[in-house]
């Protein structure tokens, strides 16, 4: 006897599951939770019975249940299996609710998130100092041309409008490192199939201004050291710079590096500084042997201590700004022309070199890169004997030519 609505609202629930028929294989099927479902039976081209789900009563009413039935049965007869065909369009949905949730993913994906993904997954292995830079140069000049941006969009043009605004101003060295963060931003990814292609790859570098490298001014005439030596003795307030600025010539390190000194990189009875790699621009450990002014410099400043940093900014606690150093330095009368604080590197090194110390020597105190990779690993206490005199020979060559001159 065929089903009809009625008759299938007035089915109840029991302790096993009840199937009642209507037509040509059909049935409805009531659990034992008081569920019904409309099934379809049939027997594929093996002979074999099977049974095709057709979905819930009441969402799916008898009349649309036999319907699809009646569809199911269609394609029995020309061979094809009514269940393949529901796992067929099964798979297809599948697929398109997964291309429609990459499809939302990639225009949800600006360049600023894809941005954070690769810089939260670099940073760990920069400097200190190139790891500031880094989000700096983003802030200030990528942010505000591409951050909002989806990033699978981002045009060539649109990476050239950057550059070019850069060039304009005359930064050739920083339009060269925002497209170089730029590119790898977009190479992460394509790397991880998040992007189809870097657009940075169509921008022509010849399009913009020649960069002319610029060296750090300095000075190496042994006259002209003592005027800057004595400028700088100028700077005598017991402030975070002018010590810094007392310190800069002794040790020549990086700027970054001479700021972010820490107390705990400081070893008095070695007469040691030992600042760590993440801090170096080469990621390498780094030996300073400390000569007696070094020593007397920093004891100064240990008076003064106030948290982990030796050079210490007294209102945030933060270490005091490589910038702050240039400055000061023209504030006593030392234009850029004659100095910049990156300039006491170049400073020594010329002068050591006079002096007859070894290149060696000169080189790993300056922490210049190491072409072995396994040397570079290993050697950062190479020719210590031997630099731990040089430096003491250079403080006091300093000392004796701002007195003896």
């Amino acid at each position: 006897m065929a089903l009809t609505d009625t008759a299938i609202k007035g089915l109840k629930a029991g302790s096993k599951i009840l199937k009642k028929t209507d037509a040509d294989g059909l049935f409805i099927e009531v659990r034992t939770s008081g569920d019904k479902f409309f099934r379809f039976r049939y027997r594929n081209a093996l002979g074999k019975e099977q049974t095709l789900s057709l979905g819930k009563y009441p969402n799916l009413s008898l009349a649309q249940a036999r319907k699809l039935r009646d569809e199911a049965r269609q394609q029995l007869a020309v061979g094809i299996d009514p269940n393949q065909v529901k796992q067929q369009q099964k798979l297809e949905a599948q697929q398109q609710a997964t291309q429609l949730a990459i499809e939302q993913a990639e225009q949800a994906l600006t360049f600023h998130k894809l941005f954070i993904q690769w810089y939260d997954t670099r940073c760990h292995d920069w400097s200190d100092s190139h790891t500031s830079k880094v989000m700096q140069r983003y802030n200030n000049h990528i942010a505000p041309h591409l951050g909002s941006l989806v990033a699978k969009d981002v045009k060539p043009i649109q990476v050239i409008a950057m550059l070019k605004a850069l060039d304009d101003l005359n930064k050739t060295h920083m339009r060269m490192k925002v497209k170089g963060i730029v590119s790898m931003v977009f190479k992460y990814g394509v790397g991880f199939g998040l992007l189809e292609n870097d657009p940075t790859a169509s921008v022509p570098d010849n399009i913009f201004k020649a960069h002319v490298t610029q060296h750090y001014a300095t000075v190496t005439d042994p006259a002209a050291i003592k005027e800057v030596l004595t400028k700088l003795a100028e700077c005598n307030d017991n402030g975070s710079i002018c010590r810094a600025l007392t310190l800069a010539p002794y040790v020549f390190l990086r700027p970054s590096e001479l700021v972010g000194l820490r107390w705990d990189e400081i070893d008095f009875e070695a007469k040691l500084i030992r600042v760590k790699a993440r801090r170096m621009k080469m990621k390498q450990d780094h030996l300073i042997p400390m000569s007696r002014q070094v020593v007397a410099v920093l004891e100064a400043q240990l008076v003064h201590k106030v948290g982990d940093y030796v050079f210490v900014n007294y209102a945030t606690y933060a270490p005091i700004n490589p910038e702050s150093l240039r400055q000061r330095i023209r504030r006593l009368g030392i234009d850029k022309e004659t100095l910049t604080p990156h300039g006491f590197r170049h400073m020594a090194s010329t002068r050591l070199n006079e002096m007859g110390f070894s290149s060696d020597a000169i080189e790993k105190q300056l922490s210049h890169t190491e072409a072995n990779a396994v040397r570079r690993a290993y050697n950062h206490a190479e020719y210590l004997p031997e630099r731990t005199k040089m430096m003491q020979a250079w403080a006091d060559w300093l000392d004796g030519n701002v007195t003896t001159q």
